[in-house]
């Protein structure tokens, strides 16, 4: 179960958990639209707990947890807080803790999984900080060591890594669920197609791909970082025509290096 009042936080931990659990029954709950959870509310039914520090106005994050640690017989509590309540939060002890705008997947991922392995009716105190589940994390896909997210779509996730060999920075697009999930067949199948036309094209304008992998809960495309922001940041803060014109033309011929493989992007964006 989920608990804080930002939708797009309560997206991104329901991403973090079907990339890596796709059968995942996740109940996402927004503390202002809907209420504060009464008193008596045992978190029976669920895992875990996954606890933001969004609470509204009236109360904050480490007040309710507060009041959910003490209640015995209660589900492990993961808190998601930020670095102005981090002391108080720890001092509560929940069973694990992170930095929200600090979060990684894999450590996450390594977080979770330590205490449902570990749970046995109610999993023991003890509370596991980011660092520390990010020191003892594996990578999720051999050979690589995940550095951050980079952003999230509705089926897919991006995330900064390295590729432990060389040490060269890359960036792997994961499909959160694999081909064997009937509900996300046309899914991998536009994953597929973004793989093969990519692939086969030797642009300057069109990022290199270097690795395709498919596993029962995932598949994974692994291809070039380029580390020069975005064209939205650029826009924002003012260039000249001279250069405008300059990118529309380095765009218009990817786009024409694309659609001479008979495909349509449909989704570009800056």
């Amino acid at each position: 179960m989920i608990i804080d009042e930002q939708a797009d936080f309560r997206s991104l931990l329901m991403h973090h958990v079907t990339a890596h659990w796709p059968d995942a029954i996740i109940s996402a709950y927004d503390p202002v639209a809907a209420g504060h959870l009464p008193d008596e509310f045992s978190g029976a039914g669920n895992d875990i707990i996954l606890l933001g520090s969004m609470q509204g106005e009236e109360r904050n994050g480490v007040e309710v947890l507060a009041r959910f640690v003490k209640r015995l017989q209660f589900p492990p509590i993961v808190y998601f807080g930020t670095e102005d309540d981090a002391e108080a939060a720890s001092e509560l002890n929940p069973s694990g803790h992170f930095i929200r705008d600090q979060l990684s997947h894999d450590s996450l991922i390594s977080g979770l999984s330590e205490l449902l392995q570990a749970k046995e009716g109610i999993a023991p105190a003890g509370a596991t900080s980011g660092e520390d589940l990010k020191s003892r994390a594996k990578a999720l896909i051999k050979g690589y060591r995940f550095i951050r997210a980079l952003g999230s779509t509705d089926y897919s996730g991006v995330y900064l890594a390295e590729r432990e060999s060389t040490q060269i920075k890359v960036v792997i697009k994961i499909l959160r669920q694999g081909p064997r999930h009937a509900d996300s067949i046309a899914a991998f199948d536009r994953f597929l197609l973004e793989y093969e036309t990519i692939a086969d094209l030797d642009h300057p304008n069109i990022v290199k791909i270097y690795d395709l992998g498919i596993a029962d809960d995932h598949a994974h495309i692994v291809m070039e970082y380029l580390d020069g922001g975005d064209l939205r940041r650029k826009i924002e803060g003012g260039f000249s025509e001279r250069d405008a014109v300059k990118y529309l033309l380095q765009i218009a011929s990817a786009l024409s290096a694309v659609h001479a493989q008979n495909v349509l992007h449909r989704d570009l964006k800056p």
